[in-house]
């Protein structure tokens, strides 16, 4: 793991742990990250499955919430700002139940 990707991670579940516990709870991992593009994991565990044995939606959405919103954070520590944000809406397809590691992707648009 790269010592950015690695810093990341750390960042990740300081505050998670600090600001928002369920976060930390599914413990999601940032598997790639640069400048234009991040991937999220959570991983298929008693955690984070329901009775089907597939991925609850609250940890769908915790993916989907940490890859869109950790890399605004990450952008605007760069350019020196302090962002505070929450999602208006929602909009997901679901092709077919998530019953392994689900990943997240997010790409900054050109």
């Amino acid at each position: 793991m790269a010592p950015s990707l690695w810093r990341a991670n750390l960042a990740l579940k300081l505050f998670s742990l600090r600001h928002i516990p369920l976060i930390a709870y599914c413990r999601p991992k940032i598997v790639r990250m640069d400048s234009e593009l991040i991937e999220v994991r959570i991983r298929r565990s008693r955690r984070t499955k329901n009775h089907l044995g597939s991925l609850y939606f609250g940890a769908l959405a915790i993916g989907a919430d940490l890859a869109g919103g950790f890399l605004v954070f990450t952008k605007a520590r760069e350019r020196g700002l302090r962002v505070h944000f929450a999602f208006k809406d929602v909009q997901g397809e679901f092709l077919k139940r998530a019953e392994a590691a689900a990943h997240f992707t997010s790409a900054t648009a050109r």
